[in-house]
């Protein structure tokens, strides 16, 4: 079972090289603000600590190649109060 954890872990790191080494980039908006461009907001839940309409959990990364968003990073965002 290690042995195959650390084979995914392998991979894992190999593609994401070649991945970057073509412009492929992935994206984790945690505490960004939310970006209708790149972002594709799945849930708004209260959070009185955060400023609404920033992002406060990433449910799926996002990739960017060149500037041009190949897939929205699936988001949580902060709802503004009641």
């Amino acid at each position: 079972l290690k042995n195959l954890y650390e084979g995914v872990v392998l991979v894992d790191t190999v593609l994401h090289k070649v991945f970057s080494k073509h412009g492929l980039t992935k994206i984790e908006p945690l505490g960004e603000k939310f970006d209708p461009n790149f972002h594709n907001a799945m849930f708004e839940a209260p959070d009185p600590t955060k400023e609404p309409g920033t992002v406060m959990h990433v449910a799926s990364p996002g990739y960017v190649m060149h500037d041009r968003c190949l897939r929205a990073a699936g988001v949580g965002v902060v709802q503004k109060p009641a």
